[in-house]
This record gives C-alpha cells, structure tokens and sequence, in this order.
C-alpha cells in the first residue's frame, strides 16, 4: 500500500470551495493522543515510504518526477507506484504534481513537466534524484546552483526523454525508469541510499466521521476534485474533473488510505499566475483515516510534510495487501494526500478552514521570532544603534561589534531584498551578490510574510536618496 502526499496551497483568509458529506452519524470515541507505531521486528524488513514488508531492494533511491497534471495530460502514467505524491499549485488554478518513487519503479511516466523551487524543495526532503522538463526561474537558479541531482528533459529531449504521439506538447513528455538510470549513471548520481523512514500507526484511527470531501481549487470543472470513502475499499476514489483517477497504462483506479489536507500561504507572484507558497511554517490541517477525519498540525520536518496532534507526531497506516486491494484486484495503494484550496468565493468547508485557521488579524499584532528575545541586553543594543549618528559612526560601530564576515551577511541580506522588490531573477542576484539561493529564499519569504521591516527600511531610504537630489537639483537652479 502506498502513500501519496498531496501538499497544499491555502491562502491567508482567502475562501475555496470544499464541502464534505458526512456518513450516518455514530458516536465519537473519546479524545486521545495519537502515537506512531513501534518499530517493526528487526528479521522483519520494511520499505521506508509505505510501512509494506520489503520484497525488493530497501536502499533504493527516491525519484521525484514532476508530472503534468492538466487536463490534457489525464490521465497520467505511473502514479499508482509512487510512494509519496505531492500536489501543490503551479499556475493559476492548475496543479502539478510531485511523485517520489523508491519501493517499486514504473515502467515509465509522464506526461513529465516543468520545476518550481518549492516542489525542488520539496523532494530534497527526500534527497530524491529530481526529474523535470523545463523550470521557472527560481527553479532553474536553485538547480544550476549546485548540490541537488537532477535531470532535465531540456538537455534530453529525445534522448532521455521521448515524445509520446498520443498527446500534444507541453503535455507529451515521457521518461522511462531505464533511461531515469542511465541519466543517473551518465551524470554520476548515486543509485542507492539510506531512506529515512517515515512513522507508521498499529492502532485504529479516530475522528469524525466524513463520507465525502469535495475540493473547489475555482470554479472551473477541471479543477474540482472529489474523494469518496469506500467502506469495502478501507480507502477513498479520486475523482478529477469529474472524472475517476485511474493509471493510464494499467487503467487500475487509484484508491486513497490516507489523505492529508493543509493549510498554508501562498500567492501569485508574477504575470503567469505561478506562486509563491511557504511549506516551512507549519499550520492546520485534516487527516483522513479509515472514513474518518481529525483536526491536526502540520510540520515541515527536514524538507518532509507531517501530521502532529498535541505536539506529537501521528504515524501513517501502513499498508495490508490482504486488507486494502482495489476491486480490480490489483495491488493496493494508499495515499497521503494534501489538496489545495483556490481563490474562489464559496461556502461550507472551506470558509471554516479560512476562519478557523487564519482569524483576521494586524499585521502588528503577529508574535514576531524576535519577541523571544527581547530584554535589557537586545533594548541596550539597539538603543546604541539608534545613538549612531552618522555614516561614519556606524562604520566604527558596526566595526567593533561584528566581524567582517557577520556585517557582510547581513549587508547582503539587504541587497537581496532589494532586488527581489525591483524583480531581478534568482541568478540575477546570486551572480552579483554572492549569495546562496536559501539566503535569498529566506530574504523572500521575509518580504512576502515577514514583518514588512525590508520594505520600511528600503523605502525610506529611497525617499531620502530622491529627498537628496531634489535638494541638489534645487541648489543648481538657484
């Protein structure tokens, strides 16, 4: 059985249209702490992904593969042997999704299609080889940056990577797992690994209980999407579009185990509707177990979505062949799944996640990191800032407080954020400050949701520059 794990994109205080239908009512068992399971029997071998008894090699290393999910590249190929699978908002209404594979490996898939930096970030949680056809900017800055293996269908088209006739371009990109290899082999990228195992439950779920949870990502059909609990199945349908989520080469239906819903920021961030989305900060968020559903927190643990309830970390279902098949009767699949909410106005589901979760609220009055630190030394400190009284006096400060290296990085940090605020690329910045692509995605999340602290200081530095030159202007004319 495996895990697919859908990653979501829910705005601050914007509302979608999820609904969710719930099952004869039957009385909840009372409240308690959700626990991992034990380790399993040490003679007894598990794949780190799924929690199923290893037949296979366990020091596979996880893939990712972005694949298409528009609606002319349904339905794709190879989904149903992915272990984990994140679905996250590329552009506008349209998702792409995330599959990593590790304890079984298609024949191939596809349709294969572009990076983003969060999906890269994403599958580095896994230390996956990365696979993609075309990358945004911020994408394409973070993998020629170094330190991430990956390949691109750019620099294979045709080779690697082949044209399938049945569809048209940019939905007709495939990869075979041969060819995944021998890219891996031509590059000099490991093959194998160390996979961190993911925490797997003995015990039954509980919750309420829900029949069927419906997902608006807009208004538009395509971007409907719907899970159906089946009592028989242990497992929900998906159903896209209308339309029932099956693999394309096999025709099996994908049955769901696990589904994950979170909420977290996001927003578009240029002219073609692709987005920002922080999937660092942790929030709300529902799992769904067995039909029924539970409230919980998730957390970014090293690169890896998770659920925690109670500050505790809650243990997925791993899988049992002779418990969850699929009527066709092929093997088992179960998914983690968390699904994104669009802009769109709607009621029900949706609406109580946007108000329970994010209640209005100032911008000033949102706890700051800082405030934990605050007392006599930090309000000592930057009352001698504040003392400073000119350029030079704070180069004589700064000089003796700080090492060379620390008043870099934080000049740095200024820089970048000036630039990400005039629309220069990553590449841009990094080649004319030095600066790694974290520094500058860490500058990027401040200015989108941070304290809005960059943008202060910038702007009245702009206003003292300009303030400057009109002063000078004034003095020629006189």
């Amino acid at each position: 059985m495996k895990h697919w794990l859908f990653a979501v994109s829910c705005a601050v205080l914007l509302l979608g249209g999820c609904t969710t239908k719930s099952e004869p009512k039957h009385a909840e068992p009372a409240p308690r702490q959700e626990q991992p399971s034990k380790p399993r029997a040490e003679e007894q071998q598990t794949f780190p992904l799924t929690g199923l008894p290893a037949k296979g090699n366990i020091h596979q290393r996880v893939v990712g593969v972005m694949i298409n999910n528009h609606p002319k590249a349904r339905p794709q190929s190879g989904l149903s042997k992915a272990d984990i699978v994140y679905e996250v908002l590329a552009e506008g209404d349209i998702t792409r999704l995330l599959a990593l594979y590790q304890s079984e490996l298609p024949e191939r898939v596809g349709p294969v299609r572009s990076a983003r930096d969060y999906y890269i970030d994403l599958s580095e949680g896994y230390h996956a080889l990365y696979v993609c056809h075309g990358w945004s900017p911020e994408a394409k800055a973070r993998l020629e940056g170094g330190g991430i293996d990956y390949l691109n269908g750019l620099f294979y088209d045709g080779t690697l990577f082949q044209r399938v006739p049945f569809r048209k371009a940019p939905h007709n990109s495939y990869i075979t797992f041969a060819n995944i290899e021998k890219g891996a082999e031509q590059n000099g990228y490991a093959w194998t690994d160390n996979v961190p195992p993911l925490s797997f439950r003995t015990d039954e779920p509980s919750g309420k209980k829900v029949g069927t949870v419906h997902i608006a990502y807009s208004h538009r059909a395509y971007a409907q999407v719907e899970y159906q609990y089946v009592s028989e199945q242990k497992g929900y349908y998906r159903y896209s579009g209308g339309e029932q989520t099956i693999d394309y080469d096999t025709h099996k239906p994908v049955v769901v185990q696990n589904v994950m819903i979170i909420a977290a920021h996001h927003q578009v961030v240029d002219s073609h509707g692709r987005r920002d989305i922080d999937l660092v900060s942790g929030g709300k968020g529902y799992l769904l177990q067995g039909g029924v559903m539970q409230l919980i927190e998730w957390k970014n643990v090293d690169g890896r979505l998770l659920p925690y309830r109670d500050g505790a970390p809650i243990g997925f279902v791993p899988g049992k062949r002779d418990q969850y098949r699929a009527g066709t009767g092929d093997r088992p699949v179960e998914i983690i799944t968390a699904l994104s909410v669009a802009r769109q106005r709607g009621g029900g589901f949706a609406d109580w996640l946007a108000t329970t979760f994010f209640p209005p609220k100032r911008k000033e009055e949102a706890a700051m990191q800082i405030d934990k630190l605050r007392g006599r030394e930090l309000d000592q400190l930057f009352k001698a800032i504040l003392s400073l009284r000119d350029l030079e006096e704070c180069y004589r400060f700064f000089d003796d407080l700080c090492t060379v290296n620390e008043i870099q990085a934080l000049a740095q940090r200024l820089e970048v954020a000036r630039m990400l605020r005039e629309g220069y690329t990553y590449h841009k910045i990094e080649t004319e400050t030095g600066a790694s692509t974290a520094t500058i995605s860490r500058v990027k999340r401040c200015l989108n949701y941070g304290n809005d602290a960059y943008a202060m200081a910038l702007d009245r530095i702009k206003e003292e520059q300009q303030q400057e030159e009109k002063e000078a202007n004034e003095a020629v004319t006189d």
